[in-house]
């Protein structure tokens, strides 16, 4: 009985090292931080594109203003995925 080889680790090791000295929290963070850097990359994006403002501003619906759509998504690059509970949760506490 004979098993597949497998890969030697230090291959993987050696390229996650390579792949997070590149990009700065490429595999060694928490997914927190990693859902706030691409929810922030996505709004500065739709931010920039008046077209893709129309398409929020019909969205939200109510006669919102492309100003107000912009506005809006700028309120949600300060902390677009909440607070992080890693710390202990934000706030209260003794």
């Amino acid at each position: 009985m004979s098993s597949a080889p497998t890969p030697p680790a230090s291959g993987v090791t050696t390229q996650l090292a390579a792949l997070a000295a590149r990009y700065t929290g490429a595999g060694d963070g928490h997914l927190h931080d990693w859902a706030t850097a691409s929810a922030r990359d996505a709004a500065a994006l739709y931010v920039g594109r008046e077209s893709w403002l129309r398409c929020f501003a019909l969205a939200e619906g109510g006669g919102v203003s492309v100003a107000r759509a912009r506005r809006n998504m700028l309120e949600r690059l300060h902390d677009p995925c909440g607070v992080d509970d890693r710390a202990g949760g934000g706030g209260g506490g003794k």
